[in-house]
């Protein structure tokens, strides 16, 4: 950012003035969000659940009086519904709400858990067995209390298996083996009498060529993780009958499937401003052999982002940006809209994790385009002469 903020307005695109870098920038949000969350963690660590509060859930406790139950006629639709007066029990349960919560998640023993080796309809039918509502498996869920203060306790874990750590062994050991192939062909070819000029370049073709190979196997393998956690959270929505009613309450997949319908009814059209704007940087960057750039499309596809989590902030995470924002407003607003904005409403900081990522896609151009992309055309040529038109799909 400190790059950034040197270079003047509206100047072109150069060595000095470099193309803003989007992975610099996700780093820096990356470390901002890996502090809040152990700030979060330490103060959820320092505020555990006195294990004297959590009771073994039991299933099928009666909430009404006993012979009070009669059937009545439903006004919105129709139908015969059973009522029943309530009893003290289940004023007790309102006055002390509990949440029920898988042992594993307050460290008890548990006979069922939800891992993320299991396969998606087990997964699935370990969730149904142990959430709510009654009846839950006997000695897999607690009753905790939910008090006043905010708790950090989740019904069901979402778990999802990575394997960086065996691409960063399988990186490493790419290294070795291309810089082995480099030196052995060099010295070996120099053994048969072959020239360094030959043999210098072949090896480092040869060496290419493998670290390529491993760069697009370690792709195609996030690919495939991210699908089967995708996969995974869908699973966990829609593959029971009763799904719909033990859904994750932290969960935000139903954000998803709505985030899934809507981005179908997303207007192309609408990045036709950001096309121009593209055009107009990209000609002012290009090299001189090229004539022309046009932006042909830019399209969504149907692969929608992917929201991770949502949650609320404490004020004390976000107080740099609050005072940055009363510092611009200041130089905007009088004092008398600036009172009145301050005093007509408060914040709520609310932090949303979304992240994009490609769906695996043949070699096909109608399988790529479900991913969001774009088509580029450079006019190769000299300006005012001839343009030979090149195309450029970017997904």
């Amino acid at each position: 950012m400190s790059a950034q903020s040197k270079t003047a307005p509206g100047g072109h695109y150069s060595g000095k003035n470099p193309i803003p870098n989007i992975q610099k920038f996700v780093e820096s949000l990356d470390k901002d969000k890996k502090e809040r969350d152990s700030k979060i963690n330490e103060q959820a660590k320092s505020k555990p659940v006195p294990s004297s509060e959590i009771r073994d859930h039991k299933n099928g406790q009666p909430t009404g009086v006993e012979g009070s139950r009669k059937s009545v006629t439903d006004p919105t639709t129709g139908r015969e519904v059973q009522i029943e007066d309530v009893n003290a029990d289940f004023m007790k349960a309102v006055e002390n709400p509990q949440l029920s919560v898988p042992n594993a998640n307050v460290g008890k023993e548990t006979p069922v858990k939800t891992t993320s080796d299991q396969s998606g309809a087990e997964y699935s039918h370990n969730q149904d067995i142990t959430a709510p509502p009654d009846p839950v498996e006997p000695n897999s869920t607690s009753d905790v209390p939910i008090h006043g203060e905010k708790t950090n306790i989740l019904f069901h874990p979402t778990p999802s298996v990575s394997y960086e750590p065996m691409y960063e062994s399988l990186e490493k050991s790419t290294y070795v083996l291309c810089g082995g192939v480099l030196i052995s062909i060099v010295v070996i070819g120099r053994m048969f009498g072959g020239a360094l000029y030959g043999l210098i370049p072949l090896g480092m073709c040869i060496s290419s060529g493998i670290y390529l190979w491993m760069k697009e196997l370690v792709r195609k393998g996030r690919d495939v993780e991210w699908s089967s956690e995708k996969e995974r959270g869908q699973t966990v929505r829609t593959s029971s009958p009763s799904a719909t009613a033990n859904l994750i309450p932290e969960s935000v997949e139903w954000m998803n499937t709505l985030l899934g319908v809507m981005w179908g009814l997303i207007d192309p059209d609408m990045f036709v401003s950001v096309a121009d704007t593209l055009e107009d940087v990209m000609q002012a960057s290009v090299p001189g052999v090229i004539e022309n750039v046009r932006v042909a499309e830019i399209n969504q596809g149907n692969n929608p982002i992917r929201i991770l989590s949502l949650r609320a902030l404490p004020d004390g995470h976000v107080k740099e940006m609050k005072d940055d924002i009363r510092k611009q407003s200041e130089k905007t607003k009088d004092p008398q809209e600036l009172a009145a904005d301050e005093e007509g409403g408060d914040y709520y900081n609310l932090e949303c994790s979304f992240a994009y990522h490609a769906q695996p896609s043949g070699g096909g151009a109608s399988a790529k385009a479900k991913n969001m992309h774009m088509q580029l055309v450079f006019y190769l040529g000299v300006k005012g002469l001839f343009g030979v038109p090149l195309p450029i799909f970017v997904e």
